[in-house]
C-alpha cells in the first residue's frame, strides 16, 4: 500500500466533518417571504440545493425580499449537516426590500422634499433679509405707489402659522418602516 494514499485517507477520515464548519458562497434562488430561502451553494456544496433555510437576522424585528439571483453566504449551526443558515447578504443595488417591525410604508432620508402646511398664525420677530419683486397692489389708476422696485434689499417681520405639518414627497422605496 502507498503510504500517500494510507495519509490521505486517514486526513479524510480525520477532517470529515469539518466540512460543515466553513462558511461557503451560495445565490439565492427562492425567497419564501416567511424567513426562508432555496439556495444553490457555489464550491463545496456545488449542485445540492438547500431549500427552506432559515436567515439569520442582523437587527431582530427586521425582515427583508430578497431578489432571485443576490449572492449569499451560509453556514452550518453547530457544525450540523442539517441546520444551514444564511448569515449574509452580498449588497447589490436595489437588489432588497427591509422592513422594520412589519411597517409598509416608506422611510424618510436626510435630504428628502417635505410638503408644508400650516394652521392659524402667530408672529415670529426676526430679521429677514433678501431680494423681494414688489408689484404694486391697487387696481389701475395706482392709488398707492409701490414703496420699493422690484430687487430693493428689505428688512422686516414675519408671520407664521403656529403648528408645521411635513409630508414627505418621497421616501426610501426599499426600507419600510
Amino acid at each position: 500500500m502507498d503510504p500517500t494514499s494510507a495519509l490521505a485517507r486517514f486526513i479524510r477520515r480525520v477532517m470529515r466533518d469539518t466540512a460543515f464548519h466553513g462558511i461557503y458562497p451560495a445565490t439565492l434562488e427562492v425567497d419564501r417571504g416567511d424567513g426562508t430561502v432555496d439556495i444553490l451553494p457555489d464550491n463545496a456544496f456545488r449542485g445540492v440545493g438547500f431549500a427552506k433555510i432559515p436567515v439569520l437576522k442582523g437587527i431582530a424585528g427586521t425582515t427583508e425580499n430578497v431578489a432571485v439571483g443576490t449572492r449569499c453566504l451560509f453556514a452550518f449551526a453547530n457544525g450540523s449537516p442539517s441546520a444551514p443558515r444564511v448569515v449574509a447578504w452580498e449588497y447589490k443595488q436595489g437588489s432588497a426590500t427591509v422592513r422594520l417591525d412589519g411597517g409598509t410604508a416608506s422611510i424618510a432620508r436626510q435630504g428628502d422634499v417635505v410638503k408644508m402646511a400650516g394652521g392659524p398664525g402667530f408672529v415670529v420677530m426676526g430679521t429677514i433679509s433678501g431680494t423681494m419683486n414688489v408689484t404694486n397692489p391697487s387696481p389701475p389708476p395706482a392709488t398707492i405707489p409701490t414703496p420699493m422696485p422690484p430687487g430693493t434689499n428689505f428688512v422686516g417681520t414675519v408671520t407664521l402659522p403656529p403648528y408645521l405639518y411635513g409630508q414627505i414627497q418621497k421616501g426610501a422605496r426599499r426600507v419600510k418602516a
